[in-house]
């Protein structure tokens, strides 16, 4: 009877600890990313085959992933896999570990947690010159570079070009030998063409390639002194189809030189230049790689057929784009103008697999700051976030600049993790050392994952340990019975 009596006691003991687990499940049903709590019984020693009671070992946690809200808060942020986020307490210096990601913007820019832990990753090293300002109103390029090591951003800006440029004119002829508007043409075409050029590299980023190199035509009267002599003369030669005639001005040098400013506003053209003791107009291209058509050239409607053509060589990869980023800058420097360039660069570690764990080391990991003032990268703070696959980006008008990767890590024994409250866990011996989970989970933005707390199940078990709970009590109450009548019966 008195065993009787211990084992109720034990029984109230176990199913008040399993009450106020159950009762922690139901309290946490919609708290971000919670994982229910699991108690777990077993008897007691034995005497004589008779049992002793029972106790509770330990709270483990359900680590199995809850549903996925979708929410369109761009700082809202969801593993879907295995993994967590790492996170930093600045006030205790401790690394913990969530699942929660419905985080915030600091006010000093930080990426933080709801309780204010600064969310840890790798930020973007950053190279160049602020960009984003009044002294560069121009967009000209922005690309995203990924390969299996890096991520990288590559964002260009300009100064006015169309206010700056101004005509050339030969200081010693007088003649004008490129208006302003084929300048700024031609910086629209090498625009256009360094676009091109940085997006064919993205899409194969390992290809050092080759540089490109320009046409170049000569376009030779060698007796030009002797034809052009009237007015009733001129000289025409045809470039990808538009034929640009000069008749007779002045003499016969002018003459050619005129032409030679007329050929240097076509399309694709670079320079186009006169050397009056060969009869030649050398005409340098404009797009690295690129050929143009010069033919048909007429002298007083006489052919002549000294037009000789070395051929573009077209180049590839990263060089090809370099190339055509350091001609769209020698034309920006025509036109008194000045490009400017922000690349950032995101290291990306090795992923491993599940049975090939790559260990990270989470004190390498940094705080993540999202102001691209505080960056160098802009004067204005104000810009719009978002996450794809774990990159973060922030958006300014056409400019996406790549910043942090938001990494995730796992255990290679989950449970052991010890739950800290405000949703976090700290790692300990017995979950073992953090390893890369990006082999096995996605970071997806504007989502959260919810409790994977069951109501009905947490209610069908709270109503069972009510009644265990009871029948223990009332197991005792017998127990004492049986000792009150045997006691009774001694006097």
């Amino acid at each position: 009877m008195i065993s009787a009596l211990y084992n109720g006691m034990s029984g109230l003991g176990s199913f008040q600890k399993a009450l106020n687990t159950q009762s922690n499940n139901i309290a946490n049903i919609n708290t971000v990313a919670y994982k229910t709590d699991r108690i777990s019984f077993v008897d007691m020693m034995y005497q004589n085959r008779m049992g002793k009671g029972t106790a509770t070992v330990e709270v483990q946690k359900n680590f199995k992933e809850g549903d996925y809200k979708l929410t369109n808060n761009p700082y809202d942020l969801a593993i879907e896999g295995t993994g967590y986020f790492v996170v930093y307490d600045p006030e205790k210096d401790e690394i913990y570990y969530s699942r929660a990601g419905d985080f915030k913007k600091s006010v000093d820019g930080f990426l933080v947690t709801q309780t204010g832990e600064h969310v840890r990753g790798i930020p973007a090293a950053v190279t160049g010159d602020m960009i984003m300002n009044e002294d560069f109103p121009n967009f000209m390029a922005s690309q995203i570079i990924k390969s299996a090591t890096s991520v990288q951003s590559v964002n260009v800006r300009a100064t006015d070009y169309n206010s700056s440029a101004t005509d050339e004119i030969d200081p010693v002829t007088g003649i004008k030998t490129k208006e302003s508007s084929a300048i700024i043409a031609d910086i629209e075409l090498l625009k256009a063409d360094y676009r091109k050029k940085l997006q064919a590299y993205a899409n194969n980023p390992t290809n050092a390639g080759t540089a490109p190199t320009n046409q170049v035509t000569a376009i030779t009267v060698a007796d030009y002194a002797t034809q052009l002599n009237d007015a009733n003369d001129s000289v025409s030669v045809t470039v990808n189809n538009t034929k640009y005639t000069q008749n007779f001005e002045g003499d016969a040098e002018t003459t050619m030189q005129f032409l030679a400013a007329k050929i240097a506003k076509a399309e694709g053209v670079k320079d186009a230049s006169f050397d009056p003791a060969t009869g030649t107009i050398t005409v340098d291209t404009l797009i690295p790689g690129e050929n143009i058509k010069i033919n048909s050239l007429l002298v007083n409607d006489t052919a002549y057929t000294s037009i000789a053509t070395t051929a573009a060589v077209a180049g590839s990869g990263e060089a090809a784009m370099n190339s055509s980023y350091a001609a769209l800058e020698a034309a920006m420097t025509r036109a008194n103008a000045e490009l400017t360039q922000v690349v950032t660069d995101i290291t990306i570690p090795p992923k491993g697999t599940a049975t090939t764990g790559v260990t990270v080391d989470v004190d390498g990991y940094g705080d993540l700051q999202l102001n691209l003032t505080e960056l160098g990268i802009s004067d204005n703070q104000f810009s719009n976030f978002m996450v794809d696959d774990g990159i973060i980006y922030m958006v300014q008008g056409d400019n996406k600049y790549a910043i942090a990767k938001i990494p995730t890590v796992a255990f290679n024994n989950e449970s052991g993790l010890v739950p800290e409250g405000g949703r976090l866990f700290k790692g300990t011996k017995d979950a073992g050392e953090p390893i890369n989970a990006d082999y096995g989970s996605k970071v997806v933005g504007k989502t959260i994952e919810l409790s994977n707390s069951n109501m009905g199940e947490s209610l069908v078990e709270l109503m069972t340990f009510q009644r265990a709970y009871e029948a223990n009590s009332r197991s005792i109450t017998t127990a004492d019975e049986f000792l009150n009548i045997a006691i009774q019966l001694k006097k």
